[in-house]
């Protein structure tokens, strides 16, 4: 699941999916301790991410709305997205990047 800070949607005035079709489930969210996180709606996201060697992706996401601290991230990326756009994240430099492929390609002396 993927959250959104409350505030930051209310700073984009954006309202809550409220489309049947759509038919957002949110489940009960436990914070540390186990201790019920309220929700807040879900909100359709436009995302466009910008890894730290400029590699980028958009798309359009549906986030959940919880509190968080304005010292926080507005926005909280799932276990789920993180393996599906295969994005690695260094703790220890607070650096991030989508995973490359190394492609080699082996050249003749007499072409190089």
């Amino acid at each position: 699941m993927d959250f959104v800070s409350t505030s930051f949607v209310k700073s984009l005035n954006l309202r809550p999916c409220t489309k049947p079709k759509h038919n957002h489930s949110i489940p009960s969210v436990e914070g540390a301790g186990g201790l019920p996180v309220p929700t807040h709606g879900v909100y359709h996201l436009k995302i466009d991410l910008v890894d730290r060697w400029g590699c980028s992706i958009s798309f359009t996401r549906p986030f959940v709305a919880i509190q968080r601290s304005l010292r926080d991230s507005p926005l909280l990326l799932g276990r789920p997205i993180l393996k599906d756009l295969s994005i690695i994240v260094d703790n220890e430099t607070d650096t991030w990047e989508f995973k490359r492929k190394a492609r080699v390609e082996v050249v003749r002396a007499a072409e190089f």
